[in-house]
């Protein structure tokens, strides 16, 4: 009995040193995680402090516009493939307004079911949206980054591409937020935007005759930027992927 008191003991024991030792490295954690925030947030206050401080010139800046250039022309790209996917959306839904209830009868597109294009585009839209602030929140929540519910939230507006641009300006190279806002945009809106605006140039025969309305020229410019878009930026991801292999076998 009293063997079995003391194994009894010692279990005790060991279950109170598995606990203890548990809630140091819990604590370590923490500590560490709440150092690496604050020597974040040091260096980009000081970063700023740098930026602010100076007194840019005509040509100053224009040398700091050209060498961040590549910052610059992703976000142009990005507003446009939005702006005029958007622009598509509203068109195909006063389309469907003007012909299920006013009942309009258009010269083309007999062929194409234009209430079913502009739900379908509209789930694009959203669907990017809320999927890549879900992966923006947990993107930033795990690398323990400043204001992820924040990045979230601008992201479902599609207004996080100006904070990173501000960021990646003060860094001069693209942040991974503003990289990972590039592929998603890509594959979750500019391709499923292309393939809906392809099938109804296909479907309703448009055709550059001088009878298309300007409309339909819409189209045609919403089309060739989503592909301009999804070309630029898997072309900006390939080159920084083996931009940073090379680097890392020939440094």
């Amino acid at each position: 009995n009293n063997g079995q008191a003391d194994g009894d003991g010692d279990g005790d024991d060991h279950v109170w040193l598995v606990a203890k030792y548990t809630m140091k490295a819990r604590q370590k954690k923490k500590r560490t995680l709440k150092q690496h925030n604050r020597l974040k947030y040091k260096l980009y206050k000081t970063r700023i402090e740098q930026v602010r401080a100076r007194t840019f010139g005509c040509r100053q800046w224009s040398t700091e516009l050209w060498r961040t250039k590549h910052i610059y022309l992703a976000a142009f790209v990005h507003v446009l493939d939005t702006t005029t996917d958007i622009a598509v959306c509203a068109i195909w839904a006063q389309r469907a307004y003007a012909e299920h209830i006013l009942g309009v009868e258009f010269t083309h597109g007999d062929n194409v079911n234009i209430v079913g294009q502009f739900f379908a585009a509209l789930a694009v839209l959203l669907l990017y949206r809320i999927v890549s602030a879900v992966q923006i929140y947990l993107q930033n929540a795990h690398k323990c980054a400043m204001h992820p519910k924040t990045r979230a939230f601008l992201q479902l507006f599609d207004a996080l591409l100006y904070w990173e641009l501000y960021d990646s300006h003060l860094a001069h190279t693209r942040t991974a937020n503003l990289l990972l806002i590039s592929k998603m945009k890509s594959f979750l809106e500019s391709a499923p935007m292309a393939i809906l605006q392809s099938f109804v140039i296909v479907r309703s025969a448009l055709r550059f005759d001088g009878t298309d309305t300007p409309d339909n020229y819409v189209t045609y410019i919403s089309l060739v930027i989503s592909l301009t878009s999804i070309v630029y930026r898997y072309v900006a991801l390939d080159h920084i992927v083996f931009e940073g292999e090379a680097n890392r076998k020939w440094p």
